[in-house]
Order: structure tokens, then C-alpha cells, then sequence
């Protein structure tokens, strides 16, 4: 309390004109500021802007379909849902890559390991739900697919998993580059004989 008359006090010598310009222009900040935030809270996709990762460049995505046919996978241009939402509320449609490596696994299931906001599985990294498609999944079959969420060589950017009609399928904006496909590769090699 003695703290705040000792500010009055001080504030007792500056005359009254100066006070009220001091004021005033405090107000007027606070309510610039006010706005900023107002205008972001109604377009909430502005704060969205600063999360995305940067986009993938072409020489980076050539780089990764170059080695990606040279190692054997089928490749093609897809459209598919994002894990982001528009404005709506609605996953966002994009474009991405889909691979798949022309060698059967034993499927006795058929899943898909996505990314989705506010989704979740338990046991597996946060912001990554597993769905089963048909069939039942192998507890180790769906320890190896957890362990995939947590590993740190992960394709960053979009990526997702799908095993179906007895192929593992790839979809993903091929930022990783020719080390991305390898570890593709790898996960293929894991999941092979667990599916």
C-alpha cells in the first residue's frame, strides 16, 4: 500500500495537462492492443499460420520420388485429408504423396496409424490415433506401430500409415528427401510380418 501512495506522490508533480495526455495515451494503447487480439480471435486460422511446418520444397520432393523409384515403390499425387482444420472445423483437403512398396505383407488386419488434432490413442505419441479398418491387430503388431509414433527419425510434415488390401500404404508431403524414403523402408521391414 505504501508502494502505491509513493507513486501518487510522485505523480502529484507532474502537472495536471501532462497527467491527462499520460493517461489518454495509455488508453489508447491498451485499446490498439485490444483490437489486435480481437481481430485474431475472430479469424482463428491466423494463429494457425505460425504453426505450419514451411512447405516442402520441389527439389526436396523430387530428391525423395527419385529415391523412392529407384528402391522399387509405386508413387503417386493424391488428394487426402490434412491434420489441420480449416476454418470450419473440418479437416483441410491437400495434396500429398502416396507410396507403396510393390511386396505383399501378411495382413491379418487392415489399420491406420493418422494424425488428426485433438485425437488421441492411448499408448501412442500425442496428436496420433490408430484405427482399426477390419479384422484384429496383434498386441505386438500394435506395439511396433506405437513405437513408430515415438521414433525421432519420423518424416516430419504430413505422415501417415495405412495397411490395407495386404500392402502397407505411405502418405506423406515427402519432406524427409531420400532419407525420408529410407526410413519408410525401414518401418515396411518392421511391419511386414506383424500386420
Amino acid at each position: 500500500m505504501d508502494h502505491i501512495q509513493s507513486i501518487g506522490f510522485y505523480f502529484s508533480f507532474i502537472p495536471l495537462e501532462v497527467r491527462g495526455f499520460v493517461i489518454a495515451a495509455v488508453i489508447v494503447m491498451q485499446g490498439i492492443a485490444l483490437f489486435q487480439v480481437m481481430k485474431r480471435i475472430r479469424r482463428p486460422g491466423r494463429f494457425k499460420a505460425a504453426k505450419k511446418a514451411r512447405p516442402v520444397s520441389a527439389r526436396a520432393q523430387a530428391k525423395a520420388r527419385e529415391a523412392a523409384l529407384a528402391a522399387g515403390f509405386m508413387v503417386e499425387d493424391i488428394e487426402r485429408d490434412m491434420p489441420d482444420m480449416d476454418a470450419g472445423g473440418m479437416l483441410r483437403r491437400g495434396p500429398c504423396a502416396h507410396y507403396y512398396f510393390p511386396e505383399r505383407i501378411w495382413a491379418k488386419a487392415s489399420w491406420a496409424l493418422l494424425r488428426r488434432p485433438g485425437d488421441m490413442t492411448q499408448g501412442f505419441a500425442p496428436g496420433w490415433t490408430f484405427r482399426q479398418l477390419d479384422g484384429s491387430t496383434t498386441p505386438e503388431s500394435f506395439s511396433a506401430i506405437a513405437a513408430i509414433t515415438d521414433d525421432d527419425d519420423l518424416p516430419r510434415g504430413f505422415f501417415e500409415i495405412e495397411s490395407r488390401d495386404s500392402f502397407l500404404h505411405f502418405y506423406w508431403d515427402e519432406a524427409g528427401g531420400k532419407a525420408g524414403v529410407a526410413r519408410i523402408k525401414d518401418y515396411i521391414d518392421k511391419l511386414k510380418n506383424l500386420s
